[in-house]
């Protein structure tokens, strides 16, 4: 058990990536906060964490607003007494041509994915200070490195995950506390379900990878096993790209 009797919250774990690494954390001894913007699929996951023999609490937050992460630590603390480990997962993405993405777009997106992981950051370090150790894991994309057409918001939000991670850990040296993020590629989850309905669109992203194949979520979820682990205590700062080869280039 590698987190046994820690205490983890997950954001955006109502399903897909979220979901895997609330149940793989579940699985390894955590007790689990598992936050979504849609209620019922929150408790779905804290369901699944109960029968895995583990304490849940399943909370509706909208991570784009500062009262609810404000909110969702408040609550961990009183249920559990502590926070050991915070995954910045939640996100949203949006496909227009950037002469098209609206103020209200693009304000949704970047709060959303990228002010939403600096609030959960915020909130959760002094308790962390206190404790003199914990797991801060933010999810990036291989877009923040390697930017897609027709996606701006969601580019430049996952580039800037990266830079803050960089950022906090270095401020957070010395206090116990590791900041690291995950930066995935094509992951079979309901937020890339559209992409198999358009043949062009499914090949393109088999042929992109040099292992030929979506990752599942299971594959993310352990890298954030990892990091979360005491496995990685000197780990600190670092993007760790789950993406089947992507960015180390093309095969020809």
């Amino acid at each position: 058990m590698r987190l046994q009797d820690k205490v983890a919250i997950v954001t955006g774990a109502g399903s897909g990536i979220g979901q895997a690494i609330a149940l793989r954390f579940a699985a390894e001894g955590a007790d689990l906060v598992v936050p979504d913007l849609r209620l019922p699929a929150a408790e779905e996951t804290a369901a699944r964490v109960r029968a895995l023999g583990r304490r849940a609490l399943a909370l509706q937050v909208d991570v784009a607003q500062s009262r609810d992460v404000k909110r969702m630590v408040d609550a961990t603390i009183e249920q559990f007494g502590r926070v050991d480990i915070l995954v910045n997962n939640a996100g949203i993405r949006l496909v227009a041509p950037l002469t098209e993405v609206s103020d209200e777009d693009w304000n949704r997106v970047i709060a959303t994915n990228l002010t939403g992981v600096f609030y959960g950051i915020r909130e959760v370090v002094p308790h962390m200070r206190r404790q003199g150790r914990g797991k801060i894991i933010s999810m990036a994309s291989i877009t923040g490195v390697s930017p897609f057409l027709n996606r701006i918001a969601y580019c430049v939000s996952k580039g800037g995950v990266i830079t803050m991670t960089k950022t906090a850990a270095l401020e957070l040296a010395g206090t116990g506390i590791c900041v690291n993020a995950i930066a995935p590629g094509f992951v079979a989850t309901p937020l890339t379900a559209g992409y198999d309905a358009d043949p062009r669109m499914a090949t393109a992203v088999r042929t992109s990878s040099p292992h030929g194949r979506w990752g599942q979520p299971a594959e993310v979820a352990a890298a954030a096993l990892y990091l979360a682990s005491e496995e990685a205590d000197w780990v600190n700062g670092i993007t760790l790209f789950i993406d089947g080869g992507y960015t180390a280039g093309k095969l020809f």
